[in-house]
C-alpha cells in the first residue's frame, strides 16, 4: 500500500495499458477476481506478521465497503482474468 497525493486539477493523464492488458473500472463483476488476485499479492507484501486475507466476504468488507470510490477503483485484466488492481478510497471531503 502506499499513500500518494496528486492534484488532479492539475494532472495530465495519459490512458495506457501493456499489451494484452485491460483496464476497467472495478465493478460487482470483478470482485471475486480482485479477491483471488489479492490472496496472491497479499501473500507477497514484506510483513513480520503474515497478512490474513479472510474470506471473500470480509476482504470485501474491508476493501469495497465505506469509502471506496468505486468509480476510481480498477482492475487490470488478462484474457478475462484479474492480474492487478488499485482501490482508492475517501479519506476527507478532499482527499482520497
Amino acid at each position: 500500500m502506499q499513500d500518494v497525493r496528486l492534484d488532479l486539477s492539475t494532472a495530465v493523464v495519459e490512458r495506457s495499458a501493456p499489451p494484452g492488458i485491460e483496464i476497467l473500472v472495478l465493478g460487482a463483476e470483478h470482485e471475486r477476481g480482485t479477491y483471488e488476485t489479492a490472496i496472491e499479492a497479499d501473500a507477497d507484501i514484506p510483513s513480520a506478521t503474515p497478512i490474513h486475507t479472510g474470506t471473500f466476504e470480509q476482504w470485501q468488507e474491508r476493501h469495497l465497503s465505506g469509502r471506496v470510490l468505486r468509480d476510481l477503483s480498477f482492475v487490470a485484466l488478462a484474457d478475462g482474468h484479474v492480474v492487478g488492481y488499485a482501490i482508492l478510497g475517501r479519506h476527507s471531503e478532499d482527499t482520497a
